[in-house]
């Protein structure tokens, strides 16, 4: 699997999961992680960063404060995809992506702890992107008929572009 450019942003509040998070990541050939324990640290990075492609908020509880803290940064086009991780009811998964929906918020993937190296791996393989830079590269690949199956082989035509 190639080094992807993807930029990640990781947020748990458990450092030790924290570091859990980006060994898998690391594994998966993500190396361009932010990591942070809190929402004042997440600010704080997203000062410098403006946007990430993967933003994973690894200890999610749906709590009305933390929606309203996703739907701005999703306003402020802070992060491309979104994935929770924490613990949840099938209910209140199908609740939080008709919330996404009705909202415009591009959530990939409501997961439960604990997430495996291969859950990780399906993640990264589901990625999808929207930016104007990665549509050229797809519709170059199809105009090439080179069919682009997975996440990992669209970063290959992506760096033969």
């Amino acid at each position: 699997m190639p080094s992807l450019s993807c930029k990640v942003m990781v947020l748990c509040s458990n450092p030790g999961r924290l570091i859990e998070y980006s060994v898998l990541l690391n594994r998966l050939q993500l190396f361009k992680l932010n990591l942070c324990t809190d929402f004042d640290e997440l600010q704080k990075a997203l000062v410098k960063q403006n946007h990430y492609e993967l933003f994973i908020h690894a200890d999610f509880t749906p709590e009305a404060d933390t929606l309203s803290r996703l739907q701005s940064m999703n306003r402020e086009n802070s992060f491309g995809q979104l994935v929770l991780i924490g613990k949840t009811t099938d209910l209140e998964k199908e609740q939080l992506y008709q919330w996404a929906w009705d909202n415009r918020i591009p959530l990939l993937r409501v997961l439960n702890h604990p997430v495996t190296f291969a859950k990780f791996r399906e993640l990264i393989d589901s990625l999808v992107f929207y930016r104007v830079k990665d549509l050229d590269v797809l519709s170059l690949a199809r105009n090439s008929m080179t069919p682009i199956n997975s996440f990992p082989e669209f970063c290959r035509n992506i760096s033969k572009a």
